[in-house]
């Protein structure tokens, strides 16, 4: 009879084997690699990587964690994954929401790359002097995707990834080195806070608060469109550069705030600042604000003053001087920010439109289509081709937006007219 239980017993486990996963929790005190023979890991209490311990997860890995536990690392965390065999922190609830497990918590410097975090309270966070450099990851519906980065140390990137459907993409962005190449879709907010941090090359898209809060930041090469605000800016230093940037068809373009001594910097030139639904450029303050040479679409003076909320509208405020100004840009948003030759035909359309990407090189994307409101309207998955055909079915005519993202970062972007 024992020997018979022992082999029901043994059966049991080679039977639960096949679907392998592995219940973790509590301290680990010794080096130890999670490998994907045992994933998913399912951390049922709280997991501390003591000081001085490393925990290695492996390529192809999924950590999923009970609701209201997180992870903490006063040792050293290495999530490095590929770009065929990610890493994956998420939630082990049947019907996750943000916020639903708490957080990994890191107290020294964290390199994490090819990494997926979802449904966390915070998926990154730290209130050490840790520096974060984080690429081709994706954060997706977590309160907020990572906490801040740089905090005051001077360093830290982020490269290359995506930000979508979180309340707040990243807290803060303080003394870090850069944000670049980077897609934010359809967060609440995008940086909650950016100072002296070089942000550049990123596509900020459908922010139903803002895009950035900034207090003194380097913005070149970005494209913020379907925001409520789309860059709201604080003046107090002339060397900061905003320039090369694609501000167009939000509700407000920028918002600029300061003190009374405050003065636009030299820095602030060659940006389209285009079509923005209720103002291209609001002041807050009663400061003068100067934004010589830009672009704002059209050629007419009154039109361009009447886009801008200033002492004309409320005495309170300062002036904004726009004049001279750059003519030569009259489009608003076009282009892509990855992939080249990116063709649409015919745009305007109105039964179909076929879009064309050069150098699509199979990989599996989706195409996301957002009206002008920021409202997601259509999603056409698992694309192959560089080939996709849009049809026309129960849109209604207007402008429309699409993002072309693989499962990490948007690789092309543009504008479509539906007669």
């Amino acid at each position: 009879m024992k020997k018979a239980n022992l082999f029901l017993i043994v059966l049991l486990f080679l039977t639960t084997s096949s679907f392998c996963q592995t219940l973790v929790s509590g301290g680990i005190f010794t080096n130890t690699i999670w490998s994907p023979s045992g994933s998913p890991y399912i951390v049922t209490g709280d997991i501390v990587v003591m000081s001085n311990v490393t925990l290695t997860i492996s390529p192809g890995v999924v950590v999923r964690f009970m609701d209201g536990v997180g992870m903490e690392v006063r040792g050293e965390l290495l999530a490095v994954g590929t770009a065929t065999d990610s890493i994956e922190f998420t939630s082990d609830s049947n019907n996750p929401t943000k916020g639903i497990w708490s957080n990994i918590n890191y107290w020294n410097d964290l390199l994490i790359a090819f990494v997926k975090i979802s449904y966390a309270y915070y998926g990154l966070y730290s209130n050490h002097s840790a520096i974060l450099n984080v690429s081709n990851c994706r954060f997706f519906r977590n309160f907020s995707g990572i906490s801040g980065i740089g905090n005051g140390t001077g360093g830290g990137s982020i490269y290359n990834s995506l930000f979508d459907e979180n309340n707040e993409a990243i807290g803060s962005a303080s003394e870090a080195g850069f944000i670049s190449n980077s897609s934010f879709i359809n967060n609440v907010i995008g940086i909650g806070y950016a100072y002296n941090v070089l942000i550049s090359n990123n596509t900020f898209i459908g922010h139903t608060n803002k895009a950035i809060d900034g207090y003194g930041a380097n913005y070149i090469g970005n494209t913020f469109t379907d925001n409520n605000i789309a860059l709201r800016l604080k003046l107090f230093s002339s060397n900061y550069e905003i320039r090369d940037n694609i501000i167009a068809h939000n509700q407000i373009g920028i918002k600029i705030r300061g003190d009374a001594t405050s003065t636009l910097n030299t820095g602030f030139y060659n940006n389209e600042i285009c079509y923005n639904a209720i103002h291209n450029a609001e002041v807050e303050d009663n400061i003068s604000v100067y934004l010589e040479n830009n672009c704002w679409c059209t050629t007419n003076t009154t039109d361009i003053a009447n886009s801008i909320y200033d002492a004309y509208e409320n005495l309170s405020l300062g002036l904004a001087y726009f004049s001279p100004f750059d003519s030569s840009c009259t489009t608003g948003i076009e282009g892509t920010t990855e992939i080249k030759n990116t063709t649409w035909s015919p745009n305007p359309f109105h039964d179909f439109c076929i879009l064309k990407f050069d150098n699509l090189q199979n990989q599996k994307c989706k195409l996301l289509v957002y009206s002008i409101q920021g409202s997601l309207v259509r999603t056409i998955s698992d694309l192959e081709n560089n080939q996709i055909r849009i049809e026309r079915e129960n849109l209604n005519s207007g402008i429309y937006f699409f993002q072309l993202c693989n499962d990490f970062k948007s690789i092309a972007n543009g504008k479509l007219i539906l007669e």
